[in-house]
């Protein structure tokens, strides 16, 4: 990652933070206006898991911000090419729970959601074990590193819960 790149990460979450204002905005006007419910063709179950996945995206975003802003931080920092690929393999993994935590729920797949369930809990596991090994190494960037994997985890708990939650809510 540049710090270009982190840099647009980091301004992008406000954009993301507009999306959730946005949504949670036209929530109270359909419960204030029912009948404007019945125009648009959405009932309010179903807004409010539309308001409760956009608020999950809104906390991927912070999540997602604070790794840019650790990135950022290691910009001037050499780095074991080891380092490199385990904040690489550990984004990628995050973001394959976050995207198939999405398609399931779309596409309400319940044996998808299970699978994707089981998935976070041993992505959780790992990046806990990669934690207590960054800590025992003593290498410089080991904090800001740290920090990433623990942002990652926190994402795939996002998805396992408050995405388990929307599942629950559409009666899958």
């Amino acid at each position: 990652m540049t710090r270009g790149l982190a840099e647009d990460v980091i301004l992008r979450d406000r954009d993301v933070n507009r999306l959730y204002w946005l949504v949670a905005r036209q929530f109270n006007l359909l419960l204030r206006n029912v009948s404007l419910s019945r125009e648009m063709g959405v009932d309010i179950e179903l807004a409010l898991i539309y308001l409760q996945i956009s608020r999950v995206i809104e906390r991927v975003g912070d999540h997602v911000v604070k790794v840019a802003e650790s990135i950022r931080s290691l910009m001037y920092t050499s780095l074991e090419k080891r380092m490199i690929d385990l904040i690489e393999i550990k984004s990628r993994e995050s973001l394959d729970i976050f995207e198939g935590s999405l398609e399931s729920f779309f596409e309400k797949d319940i044996v998808k959601a299970n699978t994707r369930i089981s998935d976070v809990r041993e992505f959780v596991e790992k990046c806990n074990d990669v934690s207590g090994w960054l800590f025992d190494l003593g290498v410089s960037g080991v904090v800001s590193i740290g920090y990433c994997v623990e942002n990652f985890r926190r994402v795939g708990g996002i998805c396992r819960c408050d995405l388990g939650e929307c599942d629950q809510l559409s009666g899958q």
